[in-house]
């Protein structure tokens, strides 16, 4: 295993709960607020970014991959507040046919770069998770070969 960076996996879960403690239409009125307020190209900053904290979660940059609990809770979090970016994404990053040359294609790519990692991820398979036993049927089945 590598060197583990206690701090940033620290910083991941306050981010994490943050998210998944907040309603849905509070992150839709944040993201529109950020938007109002810092304009188009730096609210497309900011999506790059939250795209590459994504990423890297994903990535286990912050977190071993062995901690199930906060993968699980990560990967339920991030589909969660992709949901309010990709409607902000359809509605003020698709321009006009007469404007396409104002198409954003590189946050784009980020966004689609972190759903695809999302969706595609091994902590989503369940069929390839062995079955859990549970504790009674070990001590039974321990006591059968003494």
């Amino acid at each position: 295993m590598g060197f583990f960076n206690c701090g940033l996996g620290e910083a991941a879960i306050v981010l994490l709960v943050l998210v998944s403690s907040s309603p849905r239409k509070h992150l839709v009125g944040f993201l529109e607020s950020i938007l109002e307020i810092e304009g188009h190209d730096n609210f497309a900053i900011l999506l790059s970014k939250i795209f590459k904290v994504g990423l890297s979660i994903l990535g286990n940059e912050a977190f071993p991959k062995t901690w199930l609990n906060v993968n699980i809770l990560a990967h339920k979090v991030l589909l969660k507040i992709m949901d309010p970016i990709a409607i902000l994404l359809m509605k003020e990053f698709i321009p006009d046919q007469k404007e396409t040359y104002n198409f954003n294609s590189n946050l784009w790519r980020d966004g689609f770069s972190l759903l695809l990692k999302l969706l595609s991820s091994d902590q989503l398979v369940i069929e390839e998770f062995s079955p859990q036993v549970s504790f009674f049927t070990q001590v039974v089945y321990s006591a059968d070969i003494a």
